[in-house]
């Protein structure tokens, strides 16, 4: 669009000056007869119709120009949002948080189990550590997902896995793992309830488009 507008501006000051020098030399009586005089007039006339042809021509350029500038920005509004909505996978660097059972010889197993709450629990501190997408066992979650335990199974969204759960999220990866370790927080309780966590800071970490239904694991 550029070398359009220059053009377009360069066209506009040679007419321009050539109507300019048409009527110096009509002042300077070059001219001698009232009939050249009133074709110059003419010719006048016509210059400047395509002077102004030319900044009209101009101006559509430059509005064609912002109308595209502003398509772009539309669109890429338009995919962050189907991107924060689950509509399109995402990537980026986030944590990776893997919570797994305790082996125990123990009366009570269910006691050293991982639980939907332990699960729920992981993905509540990454939110509101500030992940924009988060998932378990590659399970995209939304803001209509559901965690619920069936024996040592868990669902997510109709979705059933088994220990060890893996919770990624994307984000600032320091700021996230820092957020699961603050004292007496997510970390501590998991453990606190026998279950065990391993954590990892991922520079590229992909989570799927939100999902329903199915079995995986």
């Amino acid at each position: 669009m550029k070398w359009i507008s220059a053009a377009a501006v360069f066209f506009v000051s040679l007419l321009a000056g050539l109507a300019i020098s048409s009527s110096i030399e009509s002042e300077e009586g070059f001219v001698s007869d009232e009939a050249e005089a009133a074709a110059l007039q003419i010719e006048n006339e016509l210059l400047e119709e395509q002077v102004e042809g030319l900044q009209r021509s101009l101006r559509e350029q430059e509005e064609m120009s912002a109308a595209q500038d502003a398509s772009t920005v539309t669109e890429e509004q338009l995919m962050r949002l189907r991107m924060l909505a689950g509509d399109v996978a995402v990537k980026g660097e986030g944590l990776r948080v893997e919570l797994d059972d305790t082996t125990t010889d123990s009366d009570n197993p269910s006691a050293f189990l991982v639980h939907e709450q332990h699960v729920q629990r992981a993905v509540d501190e990454l939110l509101t550590a500030g992940a924009e997408a988060v998932a378990v066992n590659g399970v995209r979650l939304s803001q209509s997902s559901y965690i619920k335990c069936i024996g040592p199974v868990i669902e997510v969204d109709g979705i059933r896995s088994t220990a060890p759960f893996v919770v990624e999220a994307i984000g600032d990866s320091s700021v996230l793992e820092a957020s699961m370790e603050l004292r007496g927080g997510a970390v501590y309780e998991l453990l606190a309830d026998n279950v065990q966590v391993r954590m990892e800071t991922l520079n590229e970490i992909i989570i799927p488009e939100v999902r329903t239904g199915g079995e995986a694991g």
